[in-house]
């Protein structure tokens, strides 16, 4: 769905079905924006010509199954953090490799449960910054695993080098396959598949 003056008054009744799809080539009004991150969609794929400037979102983001987002330079490691999103998937933000790192460190310790997929696509991808500090396990190579997420979407992760196991036996990969995208996944995926 186009989001213009008209349609947007359609972000009601979209609530109630499963999933949205939303793309606008307008500059939305920050009223507009929440109004369309605050919908209960459980799929959101949210493709905005640009956030309002200066936005700000101050809310924990609404619970769902997956959350594409192409322009959230208003996202912040809070929200990556506490957000209750199985696939979320970030195009354009102004995460750092200390906040992926943050990230990582806070999914050790035993948080977001429900996260089994994380892309952020970033400029000039430090990934040193992104371990640093942490415990990771190498596998005997790099690989590459046809990865199903929670939407049923096959994603092809390539040169999976680390791994991460937490206390409670729960693994999580990163890819280093595109030089600029982080990808985080939780095995087993969608389809029970394992790495080893």
């Amino acid at each position: 769905m186009w989001i213009d003056e008209e349609t947007l008054g359609y972000v009601d009744y979209v609530e109630k079905v499963k999933c949205v799809n939303v793309g606008t080539n307008r500059n939305l009004r920050p009223k507009e924006y929440s109004r369309i991150l605050a919908c209960h969609a459980q799929q959101l794929i949210f493709n905005a010509y640009s956030a309002p400037k200066r936005f700000y979102y101050p809310v924990v983001l609404p619970s769902r199954e997956s959350l594409i987002l192409g322009d959230a330079y208003w996202l912040t490691v809070y929200q990556l953090i506490t957000s209750d999103v199985q696939h979320l998937e970030i195009r354009y933000s102004n995460l750092t490799e200390a906040n992926l790192n943050q990230f990582l460190r806070h999914w050790l310790g035993g948080g977001r449960f429900g996260m089994k997929l994380l892309i952020v696509k970033m400029r000039n991808l430090d990934w040193n910054g992104v371990y640093r500090g942490l415990m990771t396990s190498i596998l005997p190579r790099d690989r590459t695993f046809y990865y199903e997420g929670p939407l049923k979407t096959i994603h092809k992760l390539r040169f999976v080098r680390y791994y991460f196991r937490r206390q409670d036996g729960c693994i999580a990969t990163v890819s280093e396959g595109d030089m600029n995208v982080f990808q985080f996944a939780v095995w087993p995926d969608a389809n029970n598949q394992m790495i080893f």
